[in-house]
């Protein structure tokens, strides 16, 4: 089922940077863990660690390589990692570091004006990189909140995205998933006009976002989710040709995706474009005969479209090819068949 067609990382660090970073990739990452264990073994021949020292550090960062074998890095495993490498090359450094004290001139001193320079760079980035960041979470995280309590939510998301923040993509997909799941309860409080300027506000800041990630099509198919709810929430026909066009630029970048598929199809129902659906379904099973939830779904486009013995023998063919349908197309599928005879009758 579509369900099983999003990725993002393989659970094993080894294939996963194979696979994103080639060869070349793969190599270096190996060296990393490689060349920090030869080091370590090579400051105990040295004497600037002791055995101890050397085996639980080997131990770590083959303990590591191996775990991630079945996960891949998430920012605490970094933090713990690259600790560790510090750490090594703090000891392993330490003889080192002594020649070089003992090699600098007395009265000698860092220069006031790098000193200024280095401290007001470091301000800077502090200040670019995590005092903005942060403000402007907090400042997603209360206009999300305004969105539950219809307290100017516009003016609050306006200030959000006035924020510099290197996550405004991440900002929009937030705020334009909160839109989807309140707009329902403003039009039950009678705010149809607000909901209606955040459902326009939040498929315009998606747009902004399928600009900056062209492929990444779940932004394509928020918006269609977005414009369908409007649609029916609204009464509003022209949302639907929008979700249509969302998702067929999703289709065409990403042709083969079932959850694309069966949305299509859907929104095509919707529009009454019966003959467009049904060849959306038909390329599905096509891609994918064993999957059973294309068969009937296009049995259910079918039997929408009035071509009911078209959906009869669709679902006849999935089960002579031995397709299993879930409960919910198993459910359809009965609602398809016509009844069987009895075939036993007792006077």
């Amino acid at each position: 089922g579509w369900g099983e067609t999003w990725f993002d990382n393989a659970h094993n660090i080894v294939m996963n940077t194979l696979a994103v970073q080639g060869i070349v990739g793969i190599v270096l990452y190996v060296a990393m863990f490689a060349t920090a264990i030869v080091m370590v073994w090579r400051g105990y021949r040295r004497k600037d660690i002791d055995l101890h020292i050397a085996t639980t550090m080997t131990g770590f960062f083959v303990a590591h390589f191996i775990g991630n074998v079945f996960v891949f890095e998430n920012p605490t495993s970094y933090l713990y990692f690259f600790f560790m490498l510090a750490c090594a090359n703090s000891l392993l450094s330490r003889g080192q570091r002594a020649e070089d004290r003992a090699s600098t001139r007395e009265g000698s001193s860092i220069a006031i004006g790098l000193t200024i320079v280095v401290t007001t760079l470091a301000a800077i980035l502090i200040f670019i990189l995590n005092v903005n960041v942060a403000r402007a979470n907090r400042a997603t995280l209360r206009t999300l909140r305004s969105l539950y309590s219809i307290t100017d939510p516009v003016a609050a998301y306006q200030a959000t995205i006035a924020i510099p923040s290197p996550h405004i993509d991440d900002i929009r997909n937030d705020f334009a998933r909160t839109v989807q799941q309140v707009i329902p309860e403003y039009a039950k409080h009678n705010q149809n006009d607000l909901a209606q300027k955040l459902l326009n506000l939040a498929f315009d800041e998606l747009n902004k976002n399928r600009t900056l990630h062209p492929f990444d099509i779940r932004v394509q198919l928020q918006q269609a989710q977005l414009a369908e709810n409007g649609a029916v929430l609204f009464q509003n026909v022209p949302l639907l040709f929008q979700a249509e066009e969302a998702l067929m630029d999703a289709l065409i970048k990403s042709p083969r995706r079932q959850q694309v598929q069966f949305t299509l199809a859907a929104n095509k129902l919707q529009l009454r474009k019966f003959d467009e659906a049904i060849a959306i379904m038909q390329q599905a099973v096509s891609n994918d005969p064993k999957v059973g939830e294309s068969w009937w779904r296009l049995a259910l486009v079918q039997q929408e479209a009035g071509l009911g013995a078209d959906a009869v023998a669709t679902i006849r063919e999935a089960r002579s090819r031995g397709i299993t349908f879930d409960a919910r197309g198993e459910d359809i599928a009965k609602a398809i068949l016509p009844p069987e005879a009895p075939t036993n009758i007792t006077p």
